[in-house]
């Protein structure tokens, strides 16, 4: 659901329509993580990647590896208007061929939502 928008899908970036206090959610599954020290990242970015707000790492090391990754976060931005946010998965380390999960069913694995708090 993209209320009011705020959301582009030719550039994936959230644009805040009013200043205030916002929230961001992301969630990827990655799949095929089977070859050792792939790493994986997801960060915000903010105003065309001027910061960057790390979420999570994943790194299985020299671990055995599942060969799925859940990667997700959230945060709270508090943004001007016109401000923007996008999502960056960042998979590195390696070689290695992977994939990231979309929707299956009713199933979706992977998402980005932005809604105004204040």
């Amino acid at each position: 659901v993209n209320v009011g928008s705020a959301y582009s899908t030719s550039t994936g970036l959230f644009t805040a329509p009013l200043a205030g206090i916002y929230s961001f959610s992301t969630a990827f599954l990655i799949t095929g993580l089977t070859a050792l020290f792939t790493s994986a990242t997801v960060a915000f970015t903010y105003n065309a990647g001027s910061s960057l707000y790390q979420l999570v790492d994943f790194n299985p090391g020299v671990s055995a590896v599942s060969g799925n990754g859940t990667l997700s976060g959230s945060t709270l931005l508090n943004l001007s208007a016109n401000d923007t946010v996008g999502v960056v998965l960042t998979v590195a380390g390696s070689t290695k061929t992977i994939s990231v999960a979309g929707v299956s069913g009713a199933n979706i694995f992977n998402f980005f939502s932005g809604a105004l708090l204040v």
